[in-house]
């Protein structure tokens, strides 16, 4: 259409004619004023407005909406009609409908924004990148859980190449993970351990190329999923899997230690039973006298056993209690050991107490009295008739006292050595007088001595003797 200064019409097509009804109802006819002719106030101020700056000589294009129920977008082209000596006397219009065009992009945007409100609130990293020549390869975009988990800012890591942002261990396989994409033409899944600012990522990672219409890859999307904390929890349940499977050999082992250990004693007081049941009758007092020393002997074997078994089942549930307290050590370890003077006097064994008078030391009394006495029973045991066994104490750096037993008996090799504190390995062997043996004495004296803080070693060489050193805390008078 074309109109004068006045906003007349000088010409109009059909198809202009037919937007003015279909838009405002109103039939278009030359001479008649447009701005009549646009009933909307709003819409009749932008076609002036558009109009006058055509009358001021300027060529423009603009995008308007008319109608008054259904609004429609018109890409509009005004320019200025010129008589002869070049004075402006109207306009001329083109004006084409693109609100199809309109819509689409309203639900271009409209996606967009959705996706990119998806893209910065999901948990996982997402992150576009450039392919280029090289190759190498470009951030173009992050999602927010990208800078979050690498603590890098969008300015640091967009428009930056891999390299550039990406640090080592990681950088190396990445780069051959994203040419294995490209190459393929494939999703590559992997899971790496990444280093940033911000800790530890352990993420499983998912690379997917885009191609353009030609079949070239022009850019890889690529998604890490941080699974670090399951991975922590598979660490942790294969680590309790391992302890149950020690914890099941170690019961299995228990059971093994206390059904061979008390059978001996119990089959020594069935056989004595039987003998006096049989023939108490026609047995002389000295016959009685020692059948009642075995049963006497089996009894304390059976005891010493079931008082091991208690201690280290109160142990291992953690009921034992532990209250520390200041006390003299010699005076203490000749209390200990008084109960065992008639198992070395019998073996004519001497047990001579090397410690300083007035070093204190800082235990639980119950607890060091069933070390002391575990190992120094241990010693008389494997210990010769005519032996000697030494108990010394020095202390060590003004906060801890190292306390020794040493024996002169028959010794361990190497690899009994090594295994002494192992439950699920048997070091157990009789005494030097065949003295039976449960195998939990140490196991409970090395719980006795990390409970305080203190840690065991062992020297030993057979035929020669052995000698446990452990060290308990101190305390300075």
């Amino acid at each position: 259409m074309s109109i004068d200064k006045e906003y007349r019409y000088l010409y109009f097509n059909s198809a202009h004619a037919e937007v003015m009804k279909y838009a405002y109802g109103t039939c278009a006819a030359p001479g008649m004023n447009i701005m009549e002719c646009i009933t909307s106030a709003e819409d009749r101020k932008t076609a002036r407005e558009a109009c006058d700056r055509a009358f001021n000589g300027e060529s423009h294009s603009c995008i308007q909406l008319y109608g008054d129920v259904a609004r429609d977008y018109y890409e509009c082209f005004f320019n200025p009609i010129r008589e002869e000596g070049g004075r402006i006397i109207g306009a001329t219009v083109l004006a084409r409908n693109i609100t199809g065009r309109k819509l689409v992009e309203k639900k271009l945007w409209e996606s967009e924004q959705m996706l990119t409100s998806i893209y910065n609130t999901v948990d996982d990293v997402v992150y576009n990148m450039a392919v280029e020549a090289g190759p190498a390869y470009r951030f173009l975009s992050v999602n927010q859980s990208f800078c979050r988990v690498t603590g890098l800012s969008h300015e640091q890591v967009e428009g930056k190449l891999v390299n550039e942002v990406i640090p080592e261990p990681s950088l190396s396989m990445v780069i051959s993970k994203y040419g294995q994409a490209v190459e393929e033409r494939r999703i590559i899944m992997w899971e790496e351990i990444s280093y940033y600012p911000t800790g530890q990522l352990i993420g499983e990672v998912r690379i997917a190329p885009v191609f353009n219409d030609t079949g070239l890859c022009t850019h890889l999307v690529g998604t890490v999923h941080d699974i670090t904390e399951r991975k922590k929890s598979e660490r942790e349940i294969r680590t309790k899997n391992e302890e149950l499977v020690k914890r099941n050999a170690e019961k299995d082992k228990f059971f093994s230690i206390l059904a061979h250990d008390l059978r001996s004693p119990f089959n020594a007081f069935l056989g004595l039973t039987q003998i006096m049941a049989e023939e108490l009758s026609s047995m002389t007092p000295d016959q009685i006298g020692k059948i009642a020393q075995s049963m006497r002997k089996s009894a304390a074997n059976v005891y010493r056993l079931l008082e091991n078994l208690l201690e280290w089942s109160r142990l291992e549930r953690g009921v034992t209690t532990f209250n520390p307290v200041s006390f003299p050590l010699s005076q203490k370890i000749t209390e200990c050991i008084s109960m065992m003077q008639e198992a070395a006097q019998n073996k004519e064994i001497s047990v001579n107490i090397l410690i300083p008078e007035g070093l204190l030391i800082y235990a639980d009394v119950y607890m060091f009295s069933g070390l002391i006495r575990n190992l120094v029973s241990n010693a008389v045991k494997f210990t010769l008739k005519g032996g000697r066994i030494d108990i010394a104490a020095k202390p060590v750096d003004g906060s801890s006292v190292e306390i020794s037993v040493t024996d002169s008996g028959i010794g361990m090799n190497s690899e009994m050595v090594a295994n002494l504190f192992k439950l699920e390995v048997d070091t157990r062997r009789k005494g030097t007088e065949n003295e039976p043996s449960t195998g939990l004495g140490l196991l409970i004296c090395k719980d006795f001595i990390e409970k305080h803080g203190g840690s065991i070693r062992v020297e030993s060489e057979e035929g020669v003797g052995s000698t446990f050193r452990f060290s308990l805390p101190m305390m300075v008078s």
